[in-house]
């Protein structure tokens, strides 16, 4: 709230991604939204991240009724149809939604146990525990780039993770919370190995 009203006074907009509203670690799913219809905040959200349904592109907008006409104007300017599949689909993962995020909160979880081991094992390493969502950010002590970290991560051991770089943030490196356990495990033993190679092992 104190945000919501100190935008106000600047008359500004708070804008809050929700996308992994459904994905808390503790607690109920969804958590609590920000959205304040009569207020300068918008909220959005999608069901791609959450459900595992990437392909679909199906979200929503919570706002003012003064933008949300603008926002669907622009939207008919630009997408004069939807996909009458996608909405199906959409609406039968809406209304099933626990048979989707109880098994996706129980891998996020699992893994990011796995994680936590792995930072804690691993020196240069270091991780600020996620609150939810499907993916952590951890960081590194090494003296090379996020990108040539990333870059070689994945041509010497075939593990894939997004260079904190992209996000302005150095020495960071994002990873998915949402792979299959096993895989996931075998993934963090890669990159251990390449972090010891690093010269984490000092």
């Amino acid at each position: 709230d104190m945000v919501i009203r100190k935008a106000a006074l600047h008359g500004a907009t708070v804008i809050s991604d929700e996308h992994y509203r459904f994905l808390p670690l503790e607690g109920e799913s969804p958590a609590a939204s920000f959205a304040r219809p009569d207020e300068n905040v918008v909220a959005t959200g999608s069901i791609t991240k959450c459900f595992g349904m990437i392909g679909l592109r199906m979200g929503w907008i919570a706002a003012p009724m003064s933008l949300i006409s603008k926002i669907r104007d622009f939207r008919d300017y630009i997408t004069h149809t939807l996909s009458p599949v996608s909405d199906i689909l959409a609406s039968v993962v809406l209304e099933n939604r626990d048979a989707f995020i109880v098994p996706n909160r129980a891998t996020i979880r699992c893994n990011l146990d796995l994680l936590l081991r792995f930072a804690g094992d691993t020196p240069g390493i270091s991780l600020v525990t996620p609150e939810g969502g499907a993916v952590a950010f951890p960081a590194y002590a090494f003296p090379l780039s996020s990108r040539d970290f990333a870059n070689g991560l994945i041509a010497r051991y075939n593990v894939f993770v997004l260079p904190g770089s992209s996000f302005g943030m150095e020495r960071f490196f994002r990873i998915n919370l949402g792979q299959e356990p096993e895989s996931f495990r075998e993934s963090l033993d890669r990159l251990r190995q390449y972090c010891l190679a690093l010269g984490g092992n000092r």
